[in-house]
């Protein structure tokens, strides 16, 4: 299996799709909750919890196709694990 599943997984603006937001010096990974994303698009503004849940449903997509990522790569190796054990 591979050991890295990780995703980049691009949020939008639930107003107006933007997929760009600025907020000042801070980076995603860094930053607390209660700072806020201004959308480059429309100006409106989120704090980070509330975008994280506006963009639940493409969250949960990629949450799926990891799942069957690692499903599908399981799979395989158990597959090769058996042939080589019963050959």
């Amino acid at each position: 299996m591979k050991k890295d599943y990780s995703r980049e997984v691009t949020l939008y603006c639930p107003v107006c799709g933007c997929s760009q937001f600025s907020c000042g010096d801070e980076t995603w990974e860094g930053c607390p909750e209660d700072t806020v994303f201004t959308c480059v698009g429309c100006g409106r503004g989120f704090e980070k919890d509330d975008l994280i849940e506006r963009n639940s449903e493409v969250i949960s997509a990629n949450v799926d196709e990891v799942v069957d990522e690692i499903a599908a790569d399981f799979e395989k190796d158990l597959e090769k694990a058996l042939r080589k054990a019963f050959e």
